[in-house]
């Protein structure tokens, strides 16, 4: 995604340095947020136990196809257990061409949007920022950002969108949310926090959850992960073949001049 610096380094002034002083910065009265397409060839799956069939994407959205589950077990539910089984996507975060490092103060703003139509499986959507992906020790991994869940199989049923850090998740999707906006301030070795509003289809928020951890990355995370998570809502939710999730998700990743 593009460098969106939020200061001039020199003034002070927001939107970046001052013509002659290093180019413009971006309009941040209307930033582009970069749409998420798992299909595009930037991203890496990392699934230990085989559970993504494919993966597609048209219309902004993606849709996940899973192989079965037949028994619900702790380790693929990303907010719950000490082992983490479930899929997830990553790439290198960074802004333009420069990493995110664990060092790094950065804001995460993410726009979620599950498709109210298919509720295949209880199932939980996470983006964020990881110290390292590959891993499947919560200690290790060291995840934090923006959470969507699909607690019922309902058609339709609305969903939950909230704040994922570490190991646990606060979330709310009361009166109908048609989308979720999540903030993340993570980096300067912790994981960090954030909030969240659910979004009805006017744009008025339908209600506010926030969490954070203190938990710290103090090795690796040189340069960070940016992270796509998908597992079971509960320790006990089943997958049947074929089952799908569809959603569109979105991103910026802003790190300030201090």
């Amino acid at each position: 995604m593009p460098v969106a610096p939020c200061f001039d380094p020199t003034t002070g002034a927001s939107g970046g340095a001052v013509s002659g002083g290093g180019g413009t910065g971006a309009d941040l009265a209307a930033l582009a947020l970069t749409a998420i397409d798992l299909t595009d060839g930037t991203w890496t799956l990392s699934d230990p136990s085989s559970l993504v069939k494919s993966v597609s994407y048209a219309g902004g959205q993606n849709t996940i196809t899973m192989n079965a589950l037949a028994s619900g077990n702790a380790v693929y539910n990303w907010k719950n257990s000490s082992t983490k089984s479930a899929p997830r996507w990553y790439k290198t975060a960074a802004i333009g061409a420069s990493n995110i490092n664990r060092g790094d103060s950065v804001v995460g703003i993410y726009v979620l949007n599950a498709d109210d139509t298919v509720r295949d499986f209880k199932a939980d959507f996470i983006v964020g920022l990881a110290r390292d992906a590959t891993q499947t020790l919560v200690g290790n991994i060291l995840l934090g950002g923006a959470i969507c869940s699909l607690f019922s199989t309902t058609v339709p049923s609305n969903a939950a969108y909230g704040v994922y850090a570490y190991s646990a998740a606060t979330s709310s999707g009361t009166n109908g949310p048609d989308t979720g906006i999540i903030t993340m301030l993570s980096g300067a070795e912790k994981v960090g926090g954030g909030a969240s509003y659910p979004l009805a289809s006017d744009g008025t928020a339908t209600n506010v959850s926030t969490r954070s951890s203190s938990q710290a990355i103090t090795t690796g995370g040189s340069p960070m992960h940016l992270c796509v998570g998908v597992g079971t809502y509960n320790n006990t939710a089943t997958i049947a073949q074929d089952a799908r999730l569809v959603i569109a998700a979105k991103y910026a990743l802003i790190k300030p001049v201090i």
